[in-house]
């Protein structure tokens, strides 16, 4: 059974987060905040550490790990190219709850099982914020439930055998609406939404001026 740490959203104990993160340095597993779901993870150079994340969600490999980052900065080093549409959602939408899966650069591992492509986001929660910038780099991770079964912004809601196979959860009680993360795919044209979420598709359309194929 893994470490459950209680935290305060608006003041959180930096000491928590700072073993939380020396916990994923040494290749463990994370339930974590985000503005929208709870997400499950490991540190993005852990590759013992994603492993167990595939197989505690029973998640198939043809379903890659998003690659969550503290700073826009942070997610240009992961992105093969960066072209004007990824500029301007960034500038609308980061951080929070919108992931864009972009061309991969060669600092992705193989790992999340990402193909050609990552799915980036820059999260909004200050607690996950903190964490990956006291781990250094970004968290690989997915929602914090079984695969099939619905995502939760309660932590009290996370089924038992997620949070009994992480090393450390993060709770701050409700962390988001019950809304997961809109992932819009910019390697095509148009753009493809693969997941609708929080960010609708006549909110992407506004900001990229351009139609956009929906769910």
């Amino acid at each position: 059974m893994g470490v459950i740490l209680k935290l305060d959203p608006r003041d959180p104990d930096l000491e928590a987060i700072r073993q939380a993160a020396a916990v994923l340095r040494q290749g463990g597993t994370v339930v974590f905040p985000t503005e929208t779901v709870y997400g499950v993870g490991a540190a993005l150079g852990s590759d013992s550490g994603i492993e167990r994340v595939f197989r505690l969600k029973r998640r198939g490999y043809e379903l890659p790990l998003l690659v969550h980052c503290a700073s826009e900065v942070q997610t240009r080093r992961y992105a093969g190219d960066w072209p004007e549409s990824a500029r301007v959602l960034a500038r609308a939408f980061w951080p929070g709850p919108l992931a864009l899966v972009l061309r991969r650069s060669a600092s992705v591992p193989d790992a999340i099982r990402a193909g050609d492509s990552v799915g980036l986001r820059v999260v909004a929660d200050r607690v996950t914020q903190e964490l990956i910038e006291n781990l250094g780099e970004p968290i690989a991770g997915t929602s914090a439930n079984l695969h099939g079964q619905a995502a939760t912004s309660r932590f009290d809601q996370i089924r038992t055998e997620v949070v009994d196979a992480v090393d450390v959860a993060l709770d701050v009680g409700q962390c988001g609406e019950e809304v997961a993360s809109t992932v819009l795919d910019l390697t095509e044209d148009p753009p493809r939404v693969i997941r609708a979420g929080v960010v609708t598709v006549e909110q992407l359309e506004e900001v990229l001026r351009l139609r956009v194929a929906g769910h």
